[in-house]
Parts: structure tokens; sequence; C-alpha cells
């Protein structure tokens, strides 16, 4: 898979995490409960995803790559 397909497939999981994020605030924000283990699980996604795999994707593979286009012209 290639880094950019590989971010594509990333971005599809975070806009799904973000759907789930604003149903739980929506949830709170009507005065219902959910399981706070719901929230930690959130976090931890967040916490070990985005910042040991999904930026560091796209620092070492996108960016770089994308960057040497420059070069090109």
């Amino acid at each position: 898979m290639s880094a950019t397909d590989s971010l594509r497939e990333d971005h599809k999981q975070i806009r799904r995490l973000d759907k789930i994020i604003k149903k739980c605030y929506a949830e709170l924000y009507a005065g219902k409960n959910i399981p706070i283990s719901d929230l930690e699980k959130i976090t931890v996604i967040i916490e070990e995803f985005f910042d040991s795999i999904h930026y560091s994707r796209e620092e070492d593979s996108y960016f770089p790559c994308v960057a040497s286009y420059d070069h090109l012209k």
C-alpha cells in the first residue's frame, strides 16, 4: 500500500472516530450518561494511533514525498 493510500485509510478511520466523539458529546450535552470506558478508549486511540502512527506516517513518508515534487519544477 502506498503512503497516500495508507493515509487515506487513516483519514477514513479519523472521520469515523470524529462521528463517535460527536455522538458522545451530544449524549453528554443532552444530560445522558455514556460509559466512561468509551471515553477512555477514545483517549487511547488518539494517543496511540494519532501520536504514534498517523503523524509519523505523514512526517516520515508522505510529506517528504510531496516536498520532493517541488524539486521537479
